[in-house]
């Protein structure tokens, strides 16, 4: 009569010990998954151009008026929607960036949104496009609250651009902080 008590007090031991070691592994995976989403970046700013014929006309420049305030670093993305009918690995773009002031900075970019195997590079959607983000431009800042027009154009060789769904920049706070010299 002892020894099946002993079992089953050793019995309920295990269990609660189980238990215990259930609720610490998903505490962990909790305050894990709550610093996690922290770190995200957060849009500040998101604008894009939908090419509803399904392509991105050779000479078609998009525009964008991008708010900037003076209290942060910024980082500004480019943002492309693709199908699987993309016939390159490598979209050409040349991208014009203009202050109020007049100051321009002008920059081609050629991204890979295929990798050497053939394998579409970007976040895949539910319709089977994907979405491809980079960065074009880090730490924006400025003195006052303005505005920076971003103009881009593709310099694909061909006329038109198939599988173009659409395409934007964005702006998210600078990750990266620079360390100050003392």
């Amino acid at each position: 009569m002892q020894s099946v008590n002993r079992i089953r007090f050793m019995q309920s031991i295990v269990k609660l010990n189980m238990t215990i070691m259930k609720l610490r592994f998903y505490s962990i995976i909790f305050i894990a998954s709550l610093l996690f989403a922290g770190c995200g970046k957060s849009t500040l700013f998101e604008d894009k151009v939908v090419f509803d014929k399904g392509f991105w006309p050779r000479f078609d420049k998009i525009d964008f008026d991008v708010p900037i305030s003076e209290k942060h670093k910024y980082d500004l993305m480019f943002n492309v929607c693709y199908t699987p009918h993309v016939e390159f690995d490598i979209l050409p773009i040349h991208v014009i960036m203009t202050s109020p002031e007049g100051e321009e900075r002008i920059r081609e970019f050629n991204f890979r949104i295929k990798d050497r195997d053939g394998n579409f590079i970007g976040v895949p959607q539910d319709d089977g496009s994907f979405i491809f983000t980079k960065i074009i431009r880090q730490n924006i800042s400025s003195q006052a609250p303005t505005s920076l027009h971003v103009n881009i154009e593709c310099f694909y060789h061909k006329y038109e651009i198939l599988g173009i769904k659409w395409a934007g920049v964005s702006l998210t706070k600078t990750q990266y902080v620079e360390k100050k010299k003392q």
